[in-house]
């Protein structure tokens, strides 16, 4: 094996395993499936060695991190995936904080990606707005905005529930 590609799988490995933990309970606490969160572990993965191969960039693991956000809402929204997780909801030992008093993955799963994911980073997280502001590049203030976008049109999918 020629030492170009022994190093390739040496940091893919090495990566894998510095950050698989993090990226599995990130996919747990936003699904609240442990098989699903494990097979969404597994993409984001092979996604992130397929867009970056042998060179992955400085902030590996801020990526890995997003990319399991997005991965696991994507699955939240997928509707097959949807009706199973929600089944397996009542079952879950991971508690999501509901400050809405709506059920925050349903909205999760419908809601536009963007609001989504900031509703996540406060809700799921528990993050400040200035650390969402930081994680997705935006200002603080456009986070405020979309915060409570994701709120509002939560209540309203929702029935507005509380």
């Amino acid at each position: 094996m020629p030492p170009a590609i022994a190093r390739t799988e040496l940091d893919l490995g090495h990566l894998y395993r510095t950050h698989i933990t993090m990226v599995r309970q990130r996919c747990l606490r936003i699904l609240g499936a442990q098989a699903m969160a494990e097979d969404i572990a597994q993409d984001v993965f092979v996604s992130f060695a397929e867009t970056y191969g042998s060179k992955p960039p400085e902030r590996s693991g801020a990526l890995l991190y997003a990319m399991a956000t997005h991965r696991a809402l994507n699955a939240l929204r997928d509707g097959r995936r949807r009706n199973e997780i929600l089944a397996q909801n009542a079952s879950t030992e991971v508690e999501i904080p509901n400050e809405l008093g709506v059920d925050l993955r349903r909205a999760l799963a419908a809601l536009d990606p963007e609001l989504a994911a900031i509703g996540t980073y406060t809700y799921v997280d528990g993050m400040e707005q200035d650390e969402i502001a930081e994680v997705l590049g935006l200002h603080r203030r456009t986070v405020s905005r979309r915060l409570e976008a994701f709120r509002v049109e939560a209540r309203a999918l929702l029935g507005g529930q509380r």
